[in-house]
C-alpha cells in the first residue's frame, strides 16, 4: 500500500506514514525464525529464515503489481537466485523482496522536486478516534513514550493475526509450558526437543512447516514423533512440478445455475470429471475458479455459506492453497518414514500430568476415546481472523468505528475499502486490506488477490484525498 501511495502520480499532495509494530526479539531464538516483527515485510508469512520454508505460489505469479507480472522474477533474477517462474522459492525472499521495492520507490520517490514526504515509524497504535476537525487521530506507543498523530485517511493493513487457543474444556492448558499456541512466535520451536513426541493440532500448510523445522533441528539419525490431528485429517495436496506459471482455463460454465454449496461443488466435480478425462489435471479446474470466487461467494446467501464453511471448507482448503512440490515431498517422506502420523479426530480435552501432555481424542466413526502422551502440543491451525486478536481492532469495535461480519470470517468493507461501522455505514477516512477481507471477497490472502485489493484501494484513497483537497 505504501508502494502504490508513493508511486502514484498524485503522490506530491500527501505525505505517508508507513507505522510497523516492534517486538524486539528475546532470548533463545530459533535458528530457523527471524525476529519477523522487528522489520517490515515479514509478518507471519515470510518471517523465516528456514529455506525448508517456501511460497505456496509460483514465482511467475507473486509479482506484487498485476501491471508488471514478472517483477518479483526479474529481482531474484537481480539476486542471482536460481528459480523460474514456475519455481517455489524460499518465503524469505519474497519479504527481501518486498522491503527492497518500498527502498527502491522511497529513494526514486523522494529524489523528485515534488515528492511525497515519506516517513517511518517503529510504534504501536493503541486507539484511533475522531478529532474535533474531524480528522483522524491516532495514539500510539513508541521508544517508551507515547505520541500523537493527525491523519487524513488511515489505510489498516495489519496482516495475519496468530493463531487462536485450540479449543479445549481446560483452558488452564493454555498457560502449560506444554502447550505452543503461536510457532511463528520469534524463538518458539527451540524450546521444542524434536526427540520426544509431539502433537500437531491441525493438518495444513502451518503443520508442514512445523514438520520441516523440527525435522532440521533434529539430530542427525533420530527419528521424529509427530503426530497431527484435524477433524477430517486432510493434508494440503501438493503443486505440480513446472517450468511456468500454467495459464488460466475458463471456469466450469454452469457454476452460477444455482448459488448453493452444493451445486458449486457439483458443478467443480463433474467439470475435473471431464478435464480428466481429456488428460487434464483437477488443478486447472481449481485454479479457473480464482477470477470468479468473490462473485460466487457473494451470490451464496448466509445460510449457504454456512454450510460450505461447514461440509466444503476444509476440502477446499486442501485444494486451493497447496504446499509447494519440495514441501509435499519432504511431508510424504516423514509419513513414509513413521516420523509423522496423520489422524482424522476430534480433539476431546488436553491435560497435563506428570510433566507431559495427555491429549484425548476420538478418532471419526469411533466412540471410544484414545489418550496420547507427549511432551509438546503445537497449534497449528493457522492465523486467526477473530478481530479481538488484535488490540487496536478491539478498541474500535467498541467505539462502533468497524464492525466483523456474520460469521467471523473478518471486517465488513464498503465497495471502496472503507470499513463499515456498527450501523453498516462507511467509517469516513478509514480502509482496510488484507486477509480480513475474506468476508467479502472469500479469496484474501494469496498475493495474486491481495495486490489487485491494495491497488484498488489506493485508487480509492487518492480519489478521496483529491476530493478533499477541492
Amino acid at each position: 500500500m505504501a508502494v502504490r501511495l508513493l508511486k502514484a502520480e498524485a503522490a506530491g499532495m500527501y505525505d505517508v506514514v508507513l507505522i510497523n509494530r516492534p517486538q524486539p526479539a528475546g532470548p533463545g531464538v530459533d535458528s530457523q525464525l527471524s525476529a519477523y516483527s522487528t522489520s517490515l515485510a515479514r509478518g507471519l508469512a515470510y518471517g523465516t529464515n528456514s529455506a525448508d520454508h517456501l511460497l505456496n505460489v509460483p514465482a511467475g505469479r507473486m509479482s506484487a503489481f498485476d501491471e508488471l507480472p514478472h517483477d518479483f522474477e526479474a529481482y531474484l533474477q537481480r539476486r542471482a537466485v536460481a528459480a523460474d517462474g514456475g519455481g517455489f522459492v524460499a518465503r524469505k525472499l519474497y519479504g527481501d523482496y518486498l522491503r527492497s521495492t518500498l527502498d527502491e520507490v522511497t529513494a526514486r520517490a523522494l529524489s523528485k522536486p515534488d515528492a511525497p514526504r515519506f516517513f517511518m515509524k517503529h510504534a504501536t497504535v493503541t486507539t484511533i478516534d475522531r478529532h474535533a476537525d474531524g480528522r483522524l487521530q491516532l495514539a500510539f506507543n513508541e521508544g517508551g513514550g507515547q505520541g500523537r498523530l493527525l491523519a487524513d485517511r488511515v489505510v489498516l493493513a495489519l496482516g495475519n493475526f496468530s493463531p487462536a487457543d485450540i479449543g479445549v474444556p481446560e483452558s488452564s492448558f493454555y498457560d502449560s509450558q506444554r502447550y505452543l499456541r503461536d510457532p511463528w512466535q520469534t524463538g518458539a520451536l527451540s524450546g521444542i526437543d524434536p526427540s520426544r513426541p509431539v502433537v500437531l493440532i491441525g493438518t495444513g500448510l502451518t503443520m508442514l512447516d512445523v514438520a520441516a523445522t523440527l525435522k532440521r533441528r533434529a539430530a542427525a539419525g533420530v527419528p521424529l514423533s509427530l503426530i497431527a490431528l484435524s477433524r477430517r485429517g486432510l493434508l494440503a495436496q501438493p503443486h505440480r512440478l513446472h517450468a511456468e506459471s500454467p495459464t488460466l482455463l475458463a471456469p466450469p460454465p454452469d457454476m452460477f445455475d444455482v448459488c448453493s454449496a452444493r451445486h458449486y461443488l457439483r458443478s467443480v466435480r463433474r467439470a475435473i470429471h471431464q478435464h480428466e478425462l481429456g488428460g487434464g489435471n483437477w488443478r486447472d479446474i481449481v485454479a479457473s475458479l480464482r477470477p470468479i470466487t468473490p462473485s460466487l461467494w457473494a451470490s451464496l446467501p448466509e445460510i449457504e455459506r454456512r454450510r460450505f464453511l461447514r461440509h466444503v471448507r476444509p476440502y477446499w482448503d486442501s485444494h486451493r492453497h497447496r504446499a509447494a512440490p519440495e514441501s509435499a515431498a519432504l511431508l510424504a517422506d516423514l509419513i513414509a518414514s513413521g516420523e509423522l502420523k496423520v489422524l482424522a479426530a476430534n480433539l476431546v480435552r488436553i491435560s497435563e500430568v506428570a510433566g507431559s501432555a495427555r491429549v484425548t481424542i476420538r478418532l471419526r466413526s469411533r466412540a471410544a476415546t484414545i489418550d496420547i502422551h507427549a511432551a509438546h502440543v503445537v497449534n497449528c491451525t493457522g492465523p486467526s481472523s477473530d478481530i479481538q486478536a488484535e488490540p487496536l481492532l478491539a478498541s474500535m469495535q467498541c467505539q462502533g468505528m468497524i464492525s466483523p461480519d456474520a460469521l467471523r470470517l473478518g471486517l465488513n468493507v464498503a465497495d471502496d475499502f472503507r470499513v463499515t461501522n456498527a450501523q453498516g455505514q462507511p467509517t469516513i477516512g478509514v480502509y482496510y486490506v488484507g486477509p480480513l477481507l475474506k468476508a467479502r471477497h472469500w479469496e484474501a490472502t494469496a498475493v495474486p488477490e491481495l495486490r489487485k485489493h491494495v491497488r484498488a484501494a489506493a485508487d480509492e484513497v487518492i480519489r478521496s484525498l483529491a476530493f478533499l483537497a477541492q
